[in-house]
């Protein structure tokens, strides 16, 4: 289920919908909430909960059923690998830094609208940031309500709505048992997902960041794919921080 804040409101994926209700002399609306998430970590648990592991149990040994979306995307990806990269592969079995690159490429291509959403950046244009960006006047407040605060944004929001809701914590991704592991290495973004099954091992955001600090060139590829994300994300960290200090 999805955060639904209030009885009544609108909860928007096609930005241009979002778009008529600001811009006009009279806005139609006078309150926008815009959910956002670090994309390292977005783009980490994606690869993490749609193929390798989902709360406690494990998706790559077969014997769960992967959602349909997610196993047609990762077709996509092993077939680019072995198509066009000589990297022969069973389907399905593909790095972390692979899927970012298959979606940089993609980017390239001016295709990466037509990803499944759960893979892309929150944006997918400048032009997106500029509709968020004017939410912010006289008539409107905003309210950033980030992924990795949610309880406390939510409070924020909770407070200034004069609502109560707190949803159930869901999708959180724990380890399968006692042999298996969380780690922050770098290296485990190359691994592909055969071989993280392997070693027992979960990758976490923090071997994104540590992968880019090394490799400038797969971290200019991979800005270019999420500079918008990061632009957001500065954005809404600055009215977080301005409400704080008001």
């Amino acid at each position: 289920m999805r955060t639904y804040l209030a009885k009544t409101g609108h909860n928007f994926k096609n930005i241009d919908k979002l778009k008529s209700l600001i811009d006009s002399e009279q806005s139609k609306a006078n309150k926008v909430i815009i959910s956002y998430r670090d994309p390292a970590s977005r783009i980490t648990s994606s690869f993490i909960n749609k193929f390798h592991v989902y709360e406690d149990r494990t998706i790559f040994d077969g014997n769960k059923k992967i959602q349909g979306f997610a196993k047609e995307f990762s077709a996509k990806v092993t077939k680019n690998l072995n198509r066009h990269h000589g990297i022969i592969r069973q389907e399905g079995d593909f790095s972390l830094r692979e899927m970012i690159l298959f979606l940089w490429e993609c980017n390239c291509k001016g295709r990466l609208s037509e990803v499944n959403p759960h893979f892309t950046p929150q944006l997918l244009s400048k032009k997106e940031l500029n509709v968020i960006q004017s939410c912010s006047n006289r008539t409107i407040r905003l309210f950033p309500l980030k992924v990795e605060l949610l309880r406390n944004d939510l409070q924020v929001i909770n407070n200034a709505l004069d609502i109560d809701y707190i949803p159930p914590r869901m999708n959180s991704t724990s380890s399968p048992g006692q042999d298996w592991s969380f780690s922050d290495s770098a290296e485990l973004i190359d691994l592909p997902l055969s071989k993280l099954y392997e070693h027992k091992i979960i990758p976490k955001p923090g071997s994104l960041l540590n992968a880019l600090t090394q490799d400038q060139d797969f971290k200019t590829k991979y800005m270019e794919v999420f500079e918008h994300d990061y632009q957001l994300l500065k954005l809404m960290d600055g009215y977080r921080q301005t409400a704080k200090n008001q």
